[in-house]
């Protein structure tokens, strides 16, 4: 279930598994969610992260399909389905998500599977997201250096 919904929403992956946020590489909470005062990234960093991360899922979507991936092992292997409807289920929902992520990145997915301009729009999403991510963490680090400067003087 947990690997569903990172797969659904990747750019809240991390904070699904260990309840921290890391903004700098893309990984946030939901916007209402309880982060116990853990950083959270600008809207302009989450978008750019939730494009990035919807990116690579299409990507691994269209050059592994819904078979197994080269990565997984013997052990790793998901365990059997136990009912057709179950099966069906996990079909359908990847086929509505695989066929949304093309929606969305129009023009860059080839007919034949090929993934290379795929992977050039992931490394391209990549640096943009870094580079909001870096101005986001260095203005979040000047708040904090002016709050600390105040308090410093205050205490002199």
């Amino acid at each position: 279930m947990i690997e569903a919904l990172a797969r659904r929403w990747p750019q809240y992956a991390f904070w699904l598994a260990t309840g921290l946020t890391d903004p700098s590489a893309g990984h946030t909470a939901p916007g209402k969610a309880w982060t116990a005062s853990q950083r959270t990234a600008s809207s302009e960093v989450n978008a750019a992260a939730a494009e990035f991360f919807d990116a690579s899922v299409l990507t691994q979507d269209v050059a592994y399909g819904l078979g197994d991936t080269p990565e997984q092992t013997e052990e790793a292997k998901p365990a059997p389905k136990y009912k057709d409807l179950d099966e069906a289920i996990f079909q359908l929902a990847f086929q509505r998500r695989l066929e949304h992520l093309k929606n969305q990145f129009q023009g860059v997915v080839d007919v034949a599977g090929e993934t290379w301009k795929l992977k050039q729009l992931v490394a391209q999403l990549d640096v943009e997201r870094v580079k909001l991510a870096l101005k986001d963490s260095e203005e979040f680090a000047r708040m904090f250096s002016t709050q600390a400067s105040a308090k410093h003087d205050e205490a002199e």
